[in-house]
């Protein structure tokens, strides 16, 4: 349960440029994020200039195909978690919050750049995005609002179009394709990311009981954990700590 904390300029992550994390028929990006503000411009995902670029402009998001951009319209919560989707297909740039769709604009020619991709900032100064992002995608494809909406909570396997896979919980390593992360600096990671690993839990309304041990700092000092899930089911677990 580990998300990458981005928190000023040389937290930015640069995966080296491949032609699988190029524009070309079509490109899907996909993320959890979690701004701490919604003011000013901060990167998701940036392929340079001449590429395509993912950020979040005071709270909305904003996807550029060359010197192009389309704006969403809804305004993501602070402090709290959004997936968040940029779907360009052969004729059309289409943003999703939350599986739902946001934005649409015709695609423009180009956006194919060959720099590296940055990933919570860029070179330049000010750019970096201010919070955290969590399970980050990279397709070939242009999903559909259904597969968009039925994904967003689970880690993938390989999957036709699937070119990278970020879970980024604790490494910037790329499980699918092999597109690892470089930071400047030691990588910060968050304890509270989106996606736990190995917990199943009912889809009808029933008592449970989870069982489990975390370090102190999991959760520091949290007397209730939510877990948000598809269709709205949220479940509070009480935490009680013991002197084990």
């Amino acid at each position: 349960l580990r998300a990458l904390e981005i928190a000023g300029d040389f937290d930015r992550v640069t995966v080296a440029d491949a032609a699988a994390l190029r524009l070309d028929s079509a490109l899907t990006l996909e993320a959890w994020v979690r701004p701490r503000v919604n003011a000013g411009c901060g990167t998701l995902l940036d392929k340079g200039t001449s590429g395509y670029g993912l950020s979040l402009c005071d709270g909305r998001l904003r996807l550029r195909l060359g010197a192009q951009t389309v704006d969403g319209v809804t305004q993501l919560p602070q402090d709290r978690w959004s997936h968040v989707a940029a779907v360009i297909g052969s004729n059309e740039m289409r943003l999703f919050v939350g599986g739902t769709l946001d934005a649409t604009a015709p695609r423009p020619p180009g956006g194919n750049g060959t720099a590296d991709l940055s990933i919570g900032a860029t070179e330049a100064t000010g750019t970096y995005f201010d919070g955290a992002i969590d399970t980050l995608r990279l397709w070939s494809v242009a999903r559909t609002p259904a597969e968009l909406f039925a994904n967003r909570f689970s880690l993938l396997g390989p999957e036709t179009g699937l070119e990278s896979q970020w879970p980024l919980d604790g490494t910037l390593v790329d499980e699918l394709g092999g597109h690892d992360g470089e930071s400047t600096q030691a990588p910060a990671f968050t304890a509270d990311g989106v996606l736990p690993r190995g917990l199943t839990l009912p889809s009808q309304a029933q008592p449970i009981t989870v069982d489990g041990r975390c370090a102190p700092r999991e959760y520091a000092g949290a007397e209730r954990v939510v877990i948000d899930g598809p269709g709205g089911i949220a479940v509070a677990l009480v935490i009680f700590q013991d002197n084990l």
